[in-house]
């Protein structure tokens, strides 16, 4: 009995200490973006943002000698994923976080959804 109640008491430790510190921090290439229900895609225009640890971010197209500066903060806690460009954009704003993973983040803001996956490759090398 003193094992089982053991047991028990260590599974939160064990739970915590397997799960993966997710972040948005890196590179993502936009998959789709969904407004009202609708999938739209330009294609070629490989898009991308990438976001930095210390809150800033680049964003455009692959390849694109002037890309989009800003600055992004994620609230884990919310849920909530806010990017603000230099000199304004439509994109901006708070965005609520659908998916983050590993490979994949989802966002989603005044009924448009976008989906992007993790690259490697950094938007400035």
């Amino acid at each position: 009995m003193k094992n089982i109640i053991a047991l028990i008491l260590m599974l939160p430790i064990v739970i915590l200490s397997c799960s993966e510190d997710l972040t948005v921090v890196g590179h993502w290439k936009l998959d789709s973006v969904k407004q009202n229900g609708e999938v739209r895609l330009d294609k070629g225009n490989e898009k991308s943002i990438e976001f930095y640890e210390d809150g800033t971010l680049i964003s455009g197209r692959d390849g694109k000698k002037t890309p989009m500066t800003g600055n992004w903060v994620y609230d884990a806690t919310a849920a909530t994923l806010e990017m603000n460009s230099e000199g304004g954009n439509k994109d901006d704003g708070i965005y609520q976080v659908k998916e983050l993973s590993k490979s994949n983040l989802t966002i989603e803001k005044d009924e448009i959804e976008v989906s992007m996956s993790r690259l490697e490759k950094s938007l400035i090398d």
